[in-house]
């Protein structure tokens, strides 16, 4: 379809953290202003991310207070955010928005087509809601989902099929590369949060490598909730060979991949997260558990090694494997630098994006 005018796109993010939702914004919202007129509402830190590559204004949240107070306060929400968007678009005109996350209240509060949902976690829902959230998403007209996990667990809840589609995240294999040089750290990147990511598993892996006598250096990069009680921990138990750096601007991130020797993943559930796909193609071997879309990046072992559990000795051994076999340590990392360049290429996502775009804006046309 061909537009005497640029269409335009709404982009709609909540996040309070920078996570992987935000990440995927960084990556494809500077290319596609060339085609689309973008606009992104969203809250502070997410503005001071992207304010330099893209129109932003900043969304008034339902106040922190009142959710606070009220438990249940679904149907105040519902009436805020109606009263909210209703004066936002009046002098805005959209041809398309797109969610970067699902909210019930907010979902429900719009009275706007044509809209695309990206989901990039998995989503489980309550069988005693599964009702309402299947009509929520009637409003929805296009789910994409970052994972083949992803699309099974949202149309397990009822959603069409043929309402959602799968489309790989996709980073900039030029921009993130190896060094000349390996690294040297045992590396987890991510949002310091117990309930999802996990990061304590970690801690525990580096302890049992430290009593094992192992020289090897373990480093945690990100923040969150949790991040005192990892400080806590690694100072009663006197981890040596553990380095907290807290989070890291995405301009940072390429370094650090190049001073990893390994990824560390240790989460309990997972979309198809970025960290994964960008230590790849830095050339890092990754050691992850096997949840969530991982399975769909990582072939273990050839281009990666999955872990089934919790357990820091699992771990910890598959991650002594790699640092003790060169030529296994060499296989991994060249085999996980092709495997993305083949499938999880920025250009490929974007094109795919593009597509869904012009079918929603020609059917509403």
């Amino acid at each position: 379809m061909k537009h005497s005018e640029k269409p335009r796109i709404l982009f709609i993010s909540t996040a309070k953290v920078i996570g992987g939702g935000e990440i995927y914004l960084t990556n494809i919202l500077p290319l596609i202003q060339t085609t689309y007129d973008c606009t992104l509402l969203t809250t502070r830190p997410v503005m001071n991310l992207l304010r330099d590559s893209v129109t932003t204004h900043r969304i008034r949240l339902f106040p922190k207070k009142i959710e606070k107070i009220l438990k249940r306060n679904y149907r105040l929400k519902r009436v805020y955010y109606r009263l909210y968007f209703k004066r936002y678009l009046r002098k805005r005109r959209f041809d398309i928005i797109n969610l970067q996350e699902f909210d019930g209240a907010f979902v429900d509060a719009l009275d706007f087509k044509p809209i695309i949902l990206t989901e990039q976690t998995r989503m489980f829902v309550p069988n005693n809601l599964r009702m309402p959230f299947k009509q929520l998403f009637e409003k929805i007209d296009r789910v994409v989902c970052v994972s083949r996990q992803t699309l099974d667990d949202v149309t397990e809840l009822g959603i069409p099929k043929e309402k959602c589609i799968v489309i790989h995240n996709g980073i900039d294999t030029e921009k993130f590369k190896p060094s000349g040089t390996e690294g040297e750290y045992v590396t987890w990147v991510g949002r310091v949060e117990e309930e999802d990511k996990n990061p304590l598993l970690f801690l525990r892996i580096a302890k049992a490598a430290q009593a094992e006598g192992l020289g090897y250096k373990f480093r945690m990069i990100g923040d969150g909730s949790a991040m005192q009680k990892m400080r806590s921990y690694a100072s009663e138990n006197k981890l040596t060979n553990l380095e907290i750096t807290g989070a890291k601007k995405p301009a940072e991130m390429l370094g650090m991949y190049q001073q990893a020797k390994i990824l560390c993943l240790t989460s309990k559930t997972e979309g198809l997260p970025f960290v994964v796909l960008e230590a790849m193609a830095c050339g890092v071997p990754v050691v992850s558990s096997n949840v969530g879309g991982l399975p769909e990046i990582i072939h273990s072992p050839k281009t990666g090694v999955l872990v089934d559990g919790f357990s820091q000795n699992r771990f910890l051994d598959e991650i002594k494997k790699l640092m003790e076999d060169n030529q296994l340590y060499r296989r991994t990392r060249q085999a996980g630098r092709v495997r993305v360049e083949q499938v999880f290429s920025l250009k490929r996502q974007l094109q795919q994006m593009s597509e869904q775009y012009e079918v929603l804006l020609d059917r509403y046309e």
